[in-house]
């Protein structure tokens, strides 16, 4: 696991499992379809470029090719897997790590705050360094692969969302990027972009440093983070040795699969509310009951926390098929609608354990009716 390139001897860090499979945040997209679908083989030189530089470093990739998925770039399994069985195998050497976690500075900041500062430690350490150039290539541009999050919309269409977390949450980062983009000098879209990559790309796992002291780092792992989201993923990610220097970042199947069928993770280890998604990724989950048991723990928590007077009105406008299907949205006020009626069906189906004194919202009045 490399710190930074400006010490490639770096420290070799022993890994610790975070949560239930040991990892969190991010990879690609959300998978466009069924897991298993019609997809086609990249043939894009720096992705065969990518796949190349990772079996001459010991990477396990043969079973795996990265593909196109209704125009989203994803990875597809090219053989069959049984159950528990490696997919993909990435020494820890080719981790970029976005902190170095001799730093105590950054233990001590807030998950927002470490974030900006690994996109700009992403800026200064990595990007444009030819040792990770095949790696590089791959990351997504302005222009391709670059799903915006809501630090980058119009300050109307996050509103259109109704819910003021994500207002908030939006509004920090813009300004934690612009006041970190100042102090360091880095132009303000690079270090906007850089932080939007470490969001989107990267994951968080605990690191100990010494004496049995843990800290969190963020890592972009080569290839790994092309893989997709699904709220049902057949696959999950974990450390192999753990305990040794040359750990290894394994993708392992959650179920039998056969070839062809596209690779998916559940981001966060499947704890992340569609508005933590949305911040990160730049996309709200299909969910086969139209909501996560994350989103009504967390609408719960908020319904007991005490609003003020200009906060937005929560989800107060009814929000259907129709208003998501309408051609004159622009793209990001269609995912804040969409945020918006997975809230709603959240709010609208909170389980009796997690009931709390609520507003009744004009939906669910409507179903009354």
């Amino acid at each position: 696991l490399r710190p930074s390139t400006t010490n490639k001897a770096g420290m070799w860090l022993w890994l610790l499992l975070v949560g239930a499979d040991g990892l969190s945040k991010g990879f690609g997209g959300q998978a466009k379809a069924p897991p298993k679908r019609a997809y086609t083989i990249s043939t894009a030189a720096s992705d065969k470029a990518l796949m190349e530089w990772l079996k001459e470093h010991g990477a396990s990739v043969e079973g795996v090719a990265i593909a196109a998925f209704g125009g989203l770039r994803g990875v597809v399994a090219r053989r069959d897997f049984k159950k528990e069985e490696e997919i993909v195998g990435c020494p820890s050497e080719l981790a970029l790590a976005l902190a170095d976690p001799d730093d105590e500075a950054m233990a001590t900041l807030g998950k927002e705050e470490g974030l900006v500062r690994g996109g700009l430690h992403l800026h200064k350490w990595y990007l444009g360094e030819e040792s990770w150039a095949p790696y590089l290539a791959t990351l997504p541009s302005r222009e391709a692969q670059f799903s915006p999050t809501p630090d980058f919309w119009e300050e109307a269409d996050v509103a259109a969302a109704e819910f003021q977390p994500l207002l908030d949450a939006s509004r920090v980062r813009r300004e934690l990027v612009a006041s970190v983009a100042r102090e360091s000098g880095v132009e303000l879209e690079a270090l906007r972009f850089a932080t939007w990559l470490a969001a989107s790309r990267a994951f968080s796992l605990r690191v100990v440093v010494d004496q049995g002291r843990a800290k969190t780092v963020r890592v972009l792992c080569p290839l790994l983070d092309m893989v997709n989201y699904s709220a049902e993923p057949n696959a999950r990610l974990t450390v192999k040795d753990a305990d040794k220097d040359d750990a290894t970042f394994a993708l392992v199947a959650n179920r039998a699969l056969t070839a062809g069928s596209q690779i998916t993770l559940a981001y966060a280890g499947g704890a992340a509310t569609s508005v933590d998604l949305l911040l990160d990724y730049g996309f709200v989950p299909n969910y086969a009951r139209g909501f996560s048991l994350a989103d009504a723990q967390m609408l719960s928590k908020y319904l007991r926390e005490e609003r003020r007077p200009d906060h937005l009105p929560l989800l107060a406008t009814p929000t259907g098929p129709a208003d998501l299907a309408r051609t004159d949205l622009h793209p990001h006020r269609r995912e804040a609608l969409r945020l918006r009626r997975v809230l709603q069906t959240a709010l609208d189906n909170l389980p009796a354990t997690l009931e709390a004194p609520r507003p009744q919202t004009n939906s669910a009045r409507r179903k009354k009716r």
